[in-house]
């Protein structure tokens, strides 16, 4: 059944649901279905707006949309109840069709399917299923008993009747829903979308005052989830000032070309160019420059009057991998921002985090190979062995930087496919990511490949190690002459296999 529209484009207005038994048991359906449950959510599209109080996602992307009525059975009984033409949904009347229309036209604008299945339901906390059986004809045409939610309804009775709804209308689209909310809209690294986890939504969602810590896990949509808390906030309030710190120009550059793509992808206006990814010497360098005094190279150096000295950067900071920047830089961003808002991705034990991701999202597991033995000699084995199957742009090699060079002249003289030397420092628009990579640890590359091979185990950090470990999408070679402890942590997480 479809009720009549009403004008929804205005601006924001704050609606929160009772504490009702009833909307208490459509949680917990949802929860147990892994269902989501939006509550007072914004849809964004283009230059509107759309406040839903209550909707739900299930596993077929099928969509529920609810409103929810204190109606009696004096109030049934005494007709006061009508289908409503052009207005809001207000405490006597019931409107779903111009949300429908709405949602609809997003998701298909960037889905191109049109197909989306909407089911309308009604909560009522004041009736229950036998003081319906008793309401006239009149009143059970206008509220069908299987659009109804009553008080004394159970939880399977409320997920029989999504269900049966849904199986009405079986669905052809995969994965549209996933677009809806662009704030949630994570994208894997081909940029297909799926939706925030909901710890990723909590954080989304949160009122950031202070400084407040996120715990996460590799490769758990940290990066992505701060890209959709700067847009969600600059959706909110476009004249907030929001910078992103990331360790390098290459990782920030990588960063921008992601939030281009939801930005693009999610067909909403905003200023991406308002919202800075930014390197730390960029950060510290304005604030020297206003200080009149000498700019930094590319060395992170904090001296004692950026720390003395107050400076107005942003009303909000976000610094992804804060574990792999100086402890003394992460004290400057805590003293810049002693006023204002700031966010550590850090697995810091020693800072208290408010916010945690636990789960990963790679598509499986890593398989890691031991090779104790000759650590070079094996290396220039296995990268001329993959590259007869695989193209060069698949290998990724790290190691300290002078068997970097050795293996950078070697390559050239024994395999004629390309290698370049990273460098991170460097804007992506000046290397050529394309080729054989050779890195440093110190230098920090998200790009995931299929293949890593890391030498020179003692010249790293075990933080380093698993981080390289976890970007091979395939293998990872883990080459060693000796046993020591690194060695026997990586095996206790990553050995799968060993030579």
């Amino acid at each position: 059944m479809n009720f009549n529209p009403f004008n929804i484009f205005k601006k924001k207005q704050n609606f929160h649901f009772p504490k009702a038994a009833v909307i208490e048991k459509l949680k917990i359906v949802a929860k147990e279905n892994n269902f989501y449950i939006f509550e007072n959510t914004i849809i964004y599209h283009h230059t509107q707006q759309l406040t839903v109080p209550l909707l739900v996602l299930d596993t077929q992307d099928n969509i529920y949309l609810f409103e929810f009525k204190k109606w009696s059975v004096k109030d049934l009984k005494n007709s006061s109840i009508q289908k409503t033409v052009n207005k809001k949904s207000e405490s006597n009347n019931l409107a779903f069709n111009e949300k429908q229309k709405y949602i609809k036209k997003r998701l298909n604008e960037i889905t191109n399917q049109d197909d989306i299945n909407i089911c309308n339901f009604l909560l009522i906390e004041n009736l229950t299923t036998q003081q319906y059986n008793d309401l006239d004809a009149t009143v059970k045409e206008l509220l069908p008993q299987n659009r109804i939610i009553f008080n004394d309804s159970c939880e399977d009775e409320i997920l029989e009747k999504l269900t049966q709804i849904s199986y009405e209308h079986p669905q052809n689209t995969h994965n549209a829903t996933f677009y809806l909310f662009i704030q949630y809209m994570m994208l894997s690294h081909n940029n297909t979308a799926f939706m925030s986890t909901y710890e990723q939504i909590n954080f989304i969602n949160s009122n950031i005052k202070n400084h407040q810590v996120l715990h996460a896990l590799p490769y758990s949509g940290k990066t992505t989830s701060l890209l959709l808390k700067a847009i969600y906030e600059k959706l909110k309030n476009p004249s907030l000032s929001i910078i992103i710190i990331s360790p390098t120009p290459l990782s920030c550059d990588i960063m921008k070309q992601k939030l281009l793509n939801i930005v693009e992808m999610g067909h909403v206006e905003i200023d991406i160019a308002s919202i800075q990814i930014i390197p730390p010497t960029l950060l510290i360098n304005a604030h020297l420059s206003k200080l009149h005094k000498p700019l930094l190279d590319n060395q992170i150096y904090i001296e004692n009057t950026l720390m003395e000295k107050s400076f107005k950067a942003a009303d909000l900071i976000m610094c992804d991998d804060a574990d792999m920047l100086p402890n003394d830089f992460i004290a400057y961003l805590m003293h810049l921002q002693k006023n204002s808002s700031l966010v550590l991705v850090s697995n810091n034990i020693i800072l208290k985090n408010q916010y945690t991701f636990s789960k990963d999202f790679l598509e499986k597991k890593v398989n890691s190979l031991f090779i104790k033995s000759d650590p070079y000699a094996n290396a220039i084995h296995i990268i001329s062995k993959l590259l007869k199957d695989h193209p060069p742009e698949e290998i990724f090699v790290i190691s300290s930087n002078l068997t970097r060079k050795k293996l950078y002249d070697d390559l050239q003289y024994f395999i004629e496919d390309k290698a370049i030397l990273l460098d991170s420092s460097l804007n992506l628009i000046h290397q050529d990511l394309h080729n054989l990579l050779l890195s440093t640890y110190e230098q920090i590359n998200t790009n995931r490949v299929k293949f890593i091979v890391l030498l020179d185990i003692s010249s790293a950090s075990i933080k380093e190690l698993e981080n390289y470990c976890a970007l091979a999408k395939n293998t990872a070679y883990i080459l060693y002459e000796d046993e020591c402890e690194k060695i026997t942590t990586l095996k206790e997480t990553y050995a799968s296999k060993k030579k």
